[in-house]
């Protein structure tokens, strides 16, 4: 991908649905071709794909890698499948974890200089959260998807409203993506996702003092509670700041890697030279 020769956005709905159930993945890219038609929006495009197993989806994802390795287009993949909290189900029965799913579509986001937008119109997508693997690069920038279960048909109209939406983003100036998100949506970008596992102390104070526990079961034994005397003639504070410290030293070591910050820097230095 060449960014400086950017056409536009290319959406990838891979569908893996029974052949009994509604076909949203499909529907979608039918309504879609219909909006931008009448919109005269030229700035959008769209391929669907079927992926009925696990192989079928892993060669979906290398033609996509393919299609971006030669082509300049920010990539947006789409993927309509029944969901869970630890990962994708297929139409196949076949579970495809969380982990499973950033191995392929970290390439994707490597291809493309960061700016793959994966959107999960499952059950659960937003627990996509769950998990993360800090010492790789990040397997997206951005990914939205329901927090709960949600109907299918529920689905299909939240993302023809966001696409809409999008399109009619036009010249405003103050406008992000958080402003034209459907209410069924969460939205997680790869810099919230790492400091929602390593700076829990800003943003999950309970999980934090958790690791605390954690950390002082570590040191002692493992049955200790809250309860516990010996905890209570402890000066938590030094745990605190041992925990605290841990994560920090985590962040400075690898977050700059995981969100291509150094690749950041790097075309900075030689825009400058």
């Amino acid at each position: 991908m060449d960014i400086e020769t950017l056409y536009g956005f290319r959406i990838y709905i891979i569908e893996s649905l029974p052949s009994d159930r509604l076909h949203t993945g499909l529907n979608l890219m039918h309504r879609l071709q219909e909006l931008w038609t009448n919109m005269n929006c030229y700035d959008f495009d769209v391929k669907y794909y079927e992926a009925f197993d696990k192989n079928a989806l892993e060669s979906t994802m290398s033609i996509i890698l393919a299609d971006v390795e030669n082509d300049n287009y920010i990539p947006i993949i789409q993927i309509e499948c029944h969901g869970q909290e630890t990962g994708l189900t297929l139409s196949s029965l076949e579970d495809v974890t969380w982990g499973e799913l950033f191995a392929m579509t970290r390439p994707i986001n490597v291809a493309s200089c960061n700016n793959l937008f994966l959107n999960l119109s499952m059950c659960y997508g937003a627990m996509i959260a769950l998990c993360i693997e800090p010492k790789d690069r990040a397997p997206f920038r951005t990914v939205i998807g329901p927090l709960n279960t949600i109907n299918e048909d529920v689905l299909e109209e939240a993302w023809y409203e966001f696409y809409t939406r999008c399109c009619n983003i036009g010249d405003a100036t103050n406008k992000n993506i958080l402003d034209i998100l459907p209410s069924e949506f969460q939205f997680l970008d790869q810099e919230l996702l790492f400091d929602m596992h390593y700076n829990r102390e800003k943003l999950f104070p309970d999980l934090f003092k958790e690791d605390v526990m954690n950390e002082l079961k570590y040191t002692f034994r493992n049955d200790m509670k809250e309860s516990d005397p010996l905890i209570l003639m402890l000066d938590l504070s030094l745990f605190e700041k041992r925990v605290r410290n841990n994560y920090r030293r985590f962040r400075e070591r690898y977050k700059p890697y995981f969100c291509f910050w150094e690749d950041m820097e790097s075309t900075a230095r030689k825009d400058n030279q």
